[in-house]
């Protein structure tokens, strides 16, 4: 819920807690001042306390062990802690989720300080295996002995919490050092677990991460502000996959059934139990620990080889230090054995009455009751000492928000599947591809939309898509597949059993399946690279590093410099960032090779559009028998003006790409294709493409010396007269010219640029009028089109119109340069600079 909230307002959030808890951490040393607070004589403070004024009374005072407790007015650093942080803590995170936690939390922030000055991490965390494999068993122990040496030592005694504290800080801070990322979190840290406890598949309101278009920061990933632009990028090193902090549920679903993580969740609410019954057991009452003496009991440390139960009214002489543990292991293995029976209860009965549930569905629901159960077990005692405070009504109050929030929860924990949780992606992938179709989606659902539909209404519409052609379902099953595989959710090798029902329901066959990731090997090779880890951890990491490197290069490649020398440049720059993102030199190295062979892809692509655009001009050019007529010569200029626009970009890849001889064959290609307007190009003074270009690459794209630069280019149109009229109203070609042109135009009205499409309907009309206004009144049956092919398709099927006014647009449209263009086309035109456009905001990413 709060995932999205600006990375500069978390900073600002994330030092005021750090500020705030350096300074309990000193008042745990030095605080002459709170102590005032708890004087119960000083009614006006909110802290003051009364149990010490009723201390000296035998009948009032708090007892251990049946010895009244001495008490004094006391420092209130201890006291926040326990009894305001730590249940706070476990609210925000069982309500937000972990990600609001993890983006706040002091500890994170202040582990990250090695980053903050620079010090590259020294190890890989792959490397160490074992902390890979058993790391949940760490944590829990760690999270044992803390819990132990709460009650033994830190609980009250001030400066050993402190030093506590203290400890903890310098261990998360060189535990980064070593891995670098979030290791301390993922792998040590005891709260890590209990994240995993309290958040589940997801928060109460935490957020969807698997609903997010591909490219999102979700949740609490690690992420950087640019210094000089202030725009949030992603940092992820890959430090642990699945990420919890990248998509929750995924890690959650994955790790279900991983070694320890029952030890984790059973163990956990036992530790609960333990906790708070123990003191009971030590005490011999409860007044104790709802008193929140323990927060401010002097001697505790006195107390360790005292006797550490007290019950039916006599002290048993097992010594507190080893009581403690006693009791938090028996605990924890009482509750591992009930939740361990209770888990093979429900999987019997599920057999025995033939249920449908899944094996890890069970162990997922068993879960979710620990974690009700420990919720509510932990705020019938966490944070009591202050709630007992507080107003009977506002006691009642919290103990009914303590339940309704943890049964809603429940609720909606219950129903999570992991397929579930597949469904939910594929259909928001294909939600996507779908708004992607030039249909009106809210003409064929009504007044629904495609953001209301559940999965299996989307599973529908896919399954019978009205008004979509099979390129429609094949281009959207194509986005669906890309999306899925840069995810990491599933590998090439199992893509075409994992989107089975969506293939089946688009249509597509199997043929087409293997086609399709054939074309998606071409343009993006890595993601069917088989060496590759293809984990969403490992894939963002790379991606971010390349989009970094892209950036890098940016400004020396608008300045003309050819991809090896940039590549030279910023060698220095380049090391920083492969330390950044622990890039090793072979991922280094297949990353450059990528990214050139990208860029050669690219210019393959857009040379293949110019040899297109090419021949269409020849067809206009060569089989009408008036070619001065104005609705061709519109179209011959626009095609002309997408050559134009295709060359420029590929000249910009040519300087990226050097002087290589692939490029140079690249070059001289292009100088084949636009040899009616490289001329005029090359030799312009605004373009300066003489100097940009190598001497080398320049004469490549020359191989007709005879050509000059006043060779022709676009050329003006002439005002619409009523000659031009006659004209156009008696095209007539002989019957093979007549079916080459028409296959053109047909091909012409799918185009993206409005002005071609409606210059393309009005010939089409005026050389077949039958086949003409048939493709006019499929256009006006679409729900989104431009409103000038709708005109045109207008006034054409009205034969009482003139057509001559729709003319006179089309013609003064098409004059008036990019304004006619698509906002795709625009975007391209105004910066003539598509490959560098690439190179910088998408890695070279086709």
């Amino acid at each position: 819920m709060l995932s999205q909230i600006s990375e500069s307002k978390m900073h600002c959030l994330r030092w005021m807690l750090v500020i705030g808890w350096l300074i309990l951490i000193l008042s745990l040393f030095y605080d002459p001042i709170s102590v005032h607070l708890t004087n119960p004589e000083h009614i006006w403070s909110p802290l003051s306390d009364r149990i010490v004024s009723l201390a000296d009374d035998p009948n009032t005072c708090i007892r251990i062990q049946d010895e009244c407790l001495p008490e004094q007015p006391y420092p209130i650093g201890a006291r926040i802690f326990w009894g305001m942080i730590v249940p706070s803590a476990i609210m925000l995170v069982f309500v937000f989720g972990h990600e609001t936690w993890r983006r706040i939390c002091p500890l994170y922030f202040l582990s990250q300080i090695p980053r903050a000055l620079g010090l590259q991490s020294k190890l890989k965390i792959e490397n160490n295996q074992w902390l890979q494999r058993n790391h949940l068993y760490l944590q829990f122990s760690l999270l044992f002995i803390g819990l132990n040496c709460r009650i033994l030592l830190i609980n009250s005694a001030r400066s050993v919490f402190g030093l506590f504290l203290i400890l903890t800080i310098i261990s998360a801070m060189a535990v980064v050092y070593l891995y670098g990322g979030r290791s301390w979190c993922h792998y040590v840290c005891p709260f890590g677990i209990v994240q995993m406890v309290f958040t589940g598949p997801r928060g109460l309101l935490g957020s969807e991460a698997h609903k997010s278009p591909p490219g999102s920061i979700t949740q609490s990933m690690c992420r950087i502000v640019e210094p000089t632009t202030g725009e949030v990028k992603a940092a992820c090193i890959s430090c642990k996959s699945p990420c919890f902090d990248i998509d929750a549920e995924k890690a959650y679903w994955e790790q279900l059934t991983k070694p320890g993580r029952k030890l984790v969740q059973y163990g956990y609410l036992g530790l609960v139990w333990g906790y708070f019954i123990y003191y009971w057991l030590y005490a011999g009452n409860f007044n104790y620990y709802f008193s929140g003496a323990w927060t401010h009991e002097e001697n505790q440390l006195a107390t360790l080889f005292k006797p550490g139960f007290y019950l039916f009214n006599r002290g048993i002489a097992i010594p507190k230090l080893i009581a403690t543990p006693l009791t938090l292991g028996f605990c924890i293995v009482i509750s591992c054995l009930l939740c361990s029976q209770l888990e093979q209860t429900y999987r019997n009965q599920s057999q025995k009455y033939q249920l449908a549930v899944a094996q890890e569905q069970v162990l997922h629901r068993v879960f979710s009751v620990c974690t009700f159960v420990a919720f509510n077990s932990f705020f019938i005692y966490g944070g009591r000492p202050e709630i007992l405070r507080l107003p009977l009504i506002v006691q009642l109050m919290f103990n009914a928000l303590v339940v309704l929030v943890s049964s809603f929860w429940l609720y909606r924990t219950w129903v999570r599947s992991l397929q579930q949780y597949k469904r939910e992606s594929i259909a928001d992938k294909l939600r996507r591809q779908l708004k992607k179709l030039p249909l009106d989606f809210r003409q064929i659902l009504g007044h629904s939309s495609l953001d209301r539909l559940k999965p299996e209404q989307l599973e529908v519409l896919a399954q019978a898509l009205p008004q979509a052609t099979q390129q429609d379902r094949v281009r959207v099953y194509q986005g669906v597949l890309q999306e899925t595989l840069a995810s990491g959710n599933i590998q090439p090798a199992n893509s075409l059993l994992f989107l089975q029902q969506l293939r089946q329901q688009l249509k597509i066959s199997e043929a087409e399946h293997y086609q399709i990731l054939g074309e998606l090997g071409l343009e993006t090779s890595s993601l069917l690279d088989s060496h590759q880890n293809f984990t969403p951890e490992n894939y963002l990491r790379i991606e971010s590093y390349r989009l970094e490197l892209a950036s890098l290069f940016s400004v020396l490649v608008e300045s003309g410099k050819p991809f090896p020398e940039a590549l030279e440049q910023q060698r220095q720059q380049l090391l920083i960032l492969q330390k950044r993102y622990q890039i090793s030199k072979a991922e280094n190295r297949q990353i450059l090779v990528d990214m050139w062979e990208q860029l050669h892809a690219i210019a393959e692509s857009l040379l293949a559009s110019l040899q297109l655009e090419s021949s269409h001009y020849q067809i206009l050019s060569n089989h009408i028998s008036q070619p001065q007529a104005p609705v061709f010569a519109v179209l011959r200029s626009l095609i002309q003006q997408k050559q134009q626009l295709l060359t420029i970009q590929i000249l910009d890849l040519l300087i990226l790409m050097g002087e290589e001889q692939a490029t140079l064959q690249l070059a001289k290609r292009t100088g084949i294709l636009s040899h009616k307007i490289l001329p005029k190009l090359l030799y312009s003074k605004s373009e300066q493409w003489q100097k940009r270009l190598s001497p080398s690459l320049f004469q490549q794209l020359q191989p007709d010396q005879g050509l000059t630069s006043q060779s022709a280019t676009i050329q003006p149109h002439q005002d619409l007269s009523k000659s031009d009229t006659q004209i156009i109203s008696k095209i007539s070609v002989d019957s093979e010219s007549a079916e080459i042109l028409t296959d053109l135009l047909l091909q012409l009205l799918q185009d993206t640029n409005p002005v071609i499409q409606a210059a393309s309907l009005y010939a089409l009309v005026q050389l077949n009028y039958q086949q003409g206004s048939e493709q006019a009144k499929r256009l006006i049956a679409r729900s989104k089109l431009d409103d000038l092919v709708r005109e045109t398709a207008t006034v054409l099927l009205d034969q009482s119109q003139s057509s001559v006014s729709i003319l006179n647009k089309i013609i003064s449209l098409s004059q008036s340069g990019v304004n006619h263009l698509a906002p795709s086309q625009k975007s391209k035109v105004k910066s003539q600079k598509l490959g560098v456009q690439e190179f910088r905001s998408q890695g070279l990413k086709k």
